[in-house]
């Protein structure tokens, strides 16, 4: 996406919007879906507004000090209040751009 190619998502990712790349929710949906990028080698979102998403996304990624995966070192509470904070701006954006 950042680099405006065609991006096909597998999973559930924060990016996982129909208007930002190719949603494949069904294997056997695959197929269809890389004829369909291959054909229009081309990302659904338009150049600009994909350049917009990524950069509301940065700037509102929290770095943290620990990982979540350890126990030893959990999220304090202000990591948590800067997580919520920040994806409640990253929602915020994605329906004004709606």
């Amino acid at each position: 996406m950042i680099q405006d190619k065609p991006v096909i998502s597998l999973g559930h990712d924060f990016y996982c919007h129909p208007d930002h790349c190719y949603l494949v929710r069904e294997w056997g949906r695959l197929p269809s879906v890389l004829f369909k990028v291959y054909k229009e080698r081309k990302p659904p979102l338009s150049f600009e507004r994909s350049q917009s998403f990524i950069k509301t996304i940065y700037s509102n990624t929290v770095w943290t000090t620990g990982d979540i995966a350890y126990a030893e070192d959990p999220f304090t509470p202000s990591d948590g209040e800067a997580i919520a904070f920040a994806l409640d701006k990253i929602y915020r954006k994605i329906e004004s751009l709606a």
